[in-house]
């Protein structure tokens, strides 16, 4: 049993990711062991959860789950802290409309109990970025990371980085003046 786990914790993330997609579902285990810490550690820093059992488990079970969407395995980190942070959007979104509908059952007559917009309005613009955009702006403004940092974690050239980013604004600013102005 000790051989085989030594054998796993010396899979690449490209190995790993192959057999489990081949039927292994134990070398996942590997991919849990490797990116959980870091996961961990990348919530409790950049968005300060201090209580992340449950969106690290949700984060693996999505990851788990669109194993075969994972186009580039060598960038499995990038991935899952991309599921981690939109767990986090979901979790943060999903409590302030709790808060929102207890807040308007405690005081109906609120005037500013008609609709929260503003930030909702921007998760749901940023969500409805492709993929490849929705990702760079998450990296460079939510995680904090400069287009030089992205760049390297994408393995991409900073010059790609920053045309990619400047059509994701420009692409959120017409669907925010879109929402706006319906």
């Amino acid at each position: 049993m000790e051989t085989q786990t030594n054998n796993q914790a010396a899979l690449s993330d490209r190995e790993a990711i192959a057999r489990c997609l081949g039927g292994q579902a134990e070398a996942f285990r590997v991919v849990i062991r490797r990116y959980q810490p870091i996961v961990r550690a990348w919530l409790a820093r950049k968005h300060h959860i201090h209580d992340t059992d449950d969106i690290v488990q949700e984060t693996f079970l999505r990851a788990w789950r669109g194993l075969d969407e994972l186009k580039e395995p060598e960038k499995l980190g990038a991935w899952l802290l991309g599921i981690a942070y939109l767990v986090v959007l979901e979790t943060v979104r999903t409590e302030k409309k709790h808060k929102e509908v207890s807040r308007m059952k405690t005081q109906p007559n609120h005037p500013g109990s008609q609709s929260p917009a503003g930030d909702y309005e921007l998760e749901e613009a940023l969500e409805s970025l492709p993929e490849p955009y929705r990702n760079l702006v998450m990296m460079r403004y939510f995680s904090g990371l400069t287009c030089r940092e992205v760049a390297t974690q994408m393995e991409m050239p900073i010059g790609t980085v920053t045309k990619m980013l400047s059509r994701a604004y420009q692409m959120l600013r017409e669907r925010l003046a879109h929402s706006l102005n319906p």
